[in-house]
């Protein structure tokens, strides 16, 4: 579809992001009081909408454990390293020797993250995610000799 036709058929007139909250009536007065949003409205205690300058902000109450927190750090760090120069040496990354996994390493933590970049087609490919124990490496629980 070309850009005119798209133009010509549909137009953004407002955005609402969702954001989700551990605690509802603390983020509402967090928004109002210490950025300056004015509640819209709030729907059963788990969801509710908050406003400023014409944009609106929806807020879900969704409670995270430790661990879900501890995941999502973890997936987040990792999707960064991963999105923004990606064939960039660093600390916590580098190009392998040549082998049968793949051309790149990225360390998180006790983990290695084993992937591909294709340039052409803007990709990256995760061939295997492994850990370390010691100098040893383990993918999928057996020991792999790079």
């Amino acid at each position: 579809m070309k850009s005119q036709s798209v133009k010509a058929v549909a137009a953004i007139t407002s955005l609402a992001p969702q954001f989700l909250v551990d605690d509802l009536s603390a983020s509402i007065a967090y928004y109002r009081d210490r950025l300056g949003f004015k509640p819209d409205f709030v729907y059963d205690s788990f969801y509710a909408s908050v406003s400023r300058d014409g944009f609106s902000i929806h807020l879900k109450c969704a409670p995270k454990t430790l661990a879900d927190r501890a995941h999502r750090k973890q997936n987040a760090e990792l999707e960064t390293r991963l999105t923004y120069e990606p064939m960039t040496e660093t600390p916590n990354r580098k190009r392998l020797r040549p082998n049968d996994l793949a051309e790149w390493e990225l360390r998180v933590g006790k983990f290695r993250v084993f992937y591909d970049v294709d340039q052409e087609n803007d990709l990256i490919k995760i061939e295997a995610v492994g850990y370390k124990e010691g100098a040893q490496l383990f993918i999928r629980g057996k020991e792999y000799q790079l």
